[in-house]
């Protein structure tokens, strides 16, 4: 499904401000796999999600999605197999923009723009059945500024729009750090329901060792631009949080 083979990233090459992010990165992901990525600050999780949706260029190294050589295409152009939620809820939709609005530029991604209706009856009609899922009174606001929502309720509904076009891999970069806890258990729940329900492939960045090892099939461990370990099966179903710290130290 996705291949990254010897994935090196530097940026800032030639000046005081070198870095080298990704060293030799390595990552067969297959259809279906849902994987945590953990590591301290500076590791690369962020880079590498950024490296898959096209979002920063390799250095070198070669990226397939399903057999596909994705390695040059733009974000625009992988945008018709990823779909992406951030950590700041603010990201990702337009502020200006009503729900439909946005919803109705989601569903578009990754087609060319042609000279037709954003918002047909038959799409508010779908836009508004899928609010219903999130049970947070929203299908009843569809003409609401995007601005106008509580950032857990944005991000509820960014996860909506992410898996609203009949995309195949969904990143997800911390995308509850900034919810409190209740709300952050909700749109977890959400996620797993969604991922489930579209047969998505999905990898999720997280500070939180217990989402790591509570959600997915896979934890992949990383450190200053190295995978360090890919956890799964019996050996990941018996880790404890605490193991993971010392699987790192």
């Amino acid at each position: 499904m996705i291949l990254l083979e010897n994935i090196y990233v530097m940026f800032n090459k030639g000046t005081p401000l070198e870095k080298e992010a990704l060293k030799g990165i390595h990552l067969k992901i297959d259809a279906g796999d849902f994987v945590t990525i953990i590591g301290g600050n500076g590791a690369g999780k962020t880079t590498l999600l950024n490296v898959l949706s096209g979002e920063v260029g390799v250095t070198r190294g070669k990226i397939k999605i399903q057999e596909k050589d994705v390695t040059r295409l733009s974000t625009e152009e992988r945008a018709v197999y990823i779909g992406r939620l951030f950590q700041d809820p603010m990201v990702g939709t337009c502020s200006e923009l009503t729900i439909e609005e946005n919803f109705a530029l989601a569903y578009r991604r990754g087609e060319k723009r042609r000279l037709r209706p954003a918002l047909t009856k038959k799409l508010k009609d779908y836009f508004k059945k899928e609010l219903v899922k999130l049970n947070m009174g929203l299908e009843n606001r569809m003409r609401d500024q995007m601005a106008s929502l509580s950032g857990g309720q944005r991000q509820a509904v960014s996860l909506l729009m992410a898996t609203l076009h009949p995309s195949q891999i969904l990143l997800l970069d911390e995308h509850t750090s900034a919810l409190d806890p209740k709300m952050g258990e909700r749109v977890m729940q959400l996620t797993q329901d969604l991922i489930t329900q579209h047969g998505l492939t999905a990898l999720m960045v997280t500070h939180s060792l217990h989402q790591a090892l509570d959600f997915g099939n896979r934890t992949v461990l990383m450190q200053e631009g190295h995978i360090i370990r890919d956890l799964h099966g019996e050996e990941r179903a018996s880790l404890t949080p605490s193991d993971l710290i010392q699987l790192f130290k």
